[in-house]
């Protein structure tokens, strides 16, 4: 007789269990139970939020590597997604939601406990905000992450938070190493490596934009785009006296952007280095 393998625990299965553990409690008449008792609860409640927020950052670290969000389920980004399933502010959103180097992510695993119950995601949060403020050399943030995660079994988020500063006064007193990143090439450089653009419909007939990128980056796009936004009289079709442009800055950087890109199309011009360096391709190059 053959044995059927039992199903396999799933996280919302095990979670939704666990909800329905916690929902039972709900009612009781606590005036009636000892001090101790709900000491204790309190306790192994900070437990089971530092458990559920480190298996959080498990699964939404999967999903990032995965573009769930925007592959599967339409959002822009994680971020957009998360943001409006939690409820939570833009700010919250990009704390949780948003992909971070390997690194940080151990880092929100291990401040938030894994397996410990240790932690918690307000520490969590602010550990990856003090890493990021550290120089970037491997060895440095190592340092910093095991000194900040010890520190985080006894410190509050905000006892946590002045540890952190004082470990970025500490490892770099005079700023010398992030100013030497500043002056690495672009490629190496983390605003660089992160840079990302999406464009999403708005669920309205219209489409959001979003981006991230280095200065450099921003000096080409503004480069390119700001002679294109001067205003454009408009003229008055009863009087034919000359009008203010009805559009603002705003409006005309936009159509600045789309005429761009429509140009680009136009003139058939493919970049020759898929975007990936400077100078590998620009839209107003005439064609061979």
């Amino acid at each position: 007789m053959a044995i059927a393998p039992l199903p396999h625990p799933t996280p919302a299965g095990v979670v939704a269990a666990a909800c329905t553990e916690v929902a039972s409690q709900r009612g009781v008449l606590w005036a009636a139970r000892p001090s101790a008792e709900l000491v204790a609860g309190v306790e192994e409640l900070q437990r089971l939020k530092a458990a559920a927020g480190a298996l959080e950052a498990e699964l939404l670290a999967e999903l990032v590597v995965r573009d769930t969000a925007k592959q599967e389920l339409g959002w822009g980004s994680t971020v957009d997604w998360y943001t409006h399933l939690a409820g939570a502010t833009r700010r919250q959103g990009k704390r949780t939601g948003r992909a971070r180097p390997a690194a940080d992510r151990r880092t929100h695993r291990d401040a938030r406990g894994a397996g410990r119950g240790h932690g918690s995601p307000d520490q969590a949060g602010v550990i990856v905000s003090a890493l990021e403020r550290l120089p970037m050399a491997e060895h440095v943030r190592r340092r910093g992450e095991r000194v900040l995660v010890e520190e985080a079994g006894r410190l509050n988020a905000t006892d946590l938070a002045r540890v952190g500063r004082h470990l970025a006064r500490v490892l770099d007193p005079d700023g010398e190493e992030r100013r030497t990143e500043r002056e690495l090439d672009r490629e190496e450089r983390g605003a660089h490596l992160h840079r990302f653009l999406s464009v999403s419909d708005d669920g309205c007939g219209g489409i959001r934009v979003r981006g991230h990128g280095s200065v450099e980056d921003g000096a080409v796009l503004r480069a390119a785009l700001l002679p294109l936004t001067r205003p454009v009289p408009a003229v008055d079709p009863v009087t034919c006296a000359e009008l203010p442009d009805p559009r603002d800055h705003g409006a005309r950087t936009w159509d600045a952007l789309v005429g761009l890109a429509q140009h680009a199309l136009d003139t058939d011009l493919p970049p020759d280095g898929h975007g990936a360096g400077r100078g590998s391709w620009s839209p107003w190059t005439p064609p061979p």
